[in-house]
């Protein structure tokens, strides 16, 4: 037995719950998440990147400096709004936002620089282990009959590898960012002791949950692509461009469940894993004491 333990069923319903308790400040931090992308593009700061190249050299005027804005408001802005849903769920609504957010802020920044540089790290490792299973291993699968393209299932089974690695190190270090949020300190090392044991509930745990706010966002861009804006979140230049941005606006509640989510289950873990949240206890044990009273009422 792990020192902590992460109850899968149980830390999913919580994460759900941190959602539906919070939706009035969801919906103020998902507006939050789209408004400089939405403002970018109902100014035409994005039209470079929507007009049709047939080559790098013939690019657009103004085309890097549109790829600039879009990388800061759909990559860089959304880190401060995590913030602020970590923060919400862990510390309550009047603890979100406080007078020296400031160098909470620089440091999650300063962790998030050091993740991509690790995630770069993964990366160059992937190309590396899939240069050597392209050297030594393709020669052998070239004598199984039943495999047609070698070079296909290679590279699969490095993708695989490497997604898998990512996920582990995403859940295992990921109270790092929590940690962050909130301001107390984690070291990478705490991060990876205390997540001993629990790595296959929650990378289970995540996906389970995240499947559900994934396939609502899907079912969303579709019907609004079938229904009203069939250019709907594509970057495609026409006169429905600025519908386009409109409706990524309106519905921005519910196309931000899946990193909302995120939020939410990283906090979850955080709780269990021996690190308190007096707020978030308390809300949850509250909703918990009001669902077993539902249940056990008397039916008339």
């Amino acid at each position: 037995m792990p020192p902590y333990y992460i109850p899968p069923f149980k830390a999913i319903r919580e994460a759900y719950y941190c959602l539906l308790h919070c939706w009035q400040y969801h919906l103020l931090i998902a507006y939050l998440v789209t408004l400089p992308y939405t403002i970018a593009g109902l100014l035409g700061g994005l039209d470079p990147l929507m007009m049709p190249t047939t080559s790098l050299d013939a690019v657009p005027a103004g085309y890097y400096s549109a790829l600039a804005l879009m990388f800061l408001t759909v990559a860089i802005w959304p880190i401060p709004c995590v913030v602020l849903w970590q923060r919400l769920y862990l510390l309550g609504p009047s603890q979100m936002l406080r007078k020296r957010f400031w160098p909470l802020l620089t440091r999650t920044v300063q962790f998030v620089i050091v993740f991509l540089i690790s995630f770069g790290c993964i990366m160059a490792l992937g190309g590396i282990v899939l240069f050597l299973m392209m050297t030594l291993i393709t020669p052998l699968l070239d004598r199984v009959p039943i495999i047609e393209n070698v070079e296909v299932f290679t590279m699969g089974i490095a993708a695989a590898l490497l997604m898998l690695v990512m996920m582990v190190a995403s859940v295992r270090l990921g109270l790092l960012f929590v940690s962050q949020a909130i301001g107390r300190q984690m070291s990478f090392r705490q991060a990876w002791q205390v997540t001993q044991g629990n790595t296959v509930r929650m990378i289970s745990v995540s996906i389970t949950g995240f499947v559900p706010m994934l396939a609502l966002f899907l079912l969303v861009v579709y019907g609004l692509r079938q229904v009203i804006c069939p250019a709907f979140m594509t970057l495609t230049l026409s006169e429905n461009t600025s519908l386009n941005f409109l409706l990524l606006f309106a519905f921005s509640p519910v196309l931000t469940l899946p990193l909302a989510y995120l939020a939410a289950q990283m906090s979850v873990f955080y709780r269990c894993l021996g690190v308190g949240s007096a707020w978030m206890d308390s809300f949850l044990k509250a909703g918990t004491k009001s669902s077993h009273q539902h249940t056990s009422s008397p039916q008339p």
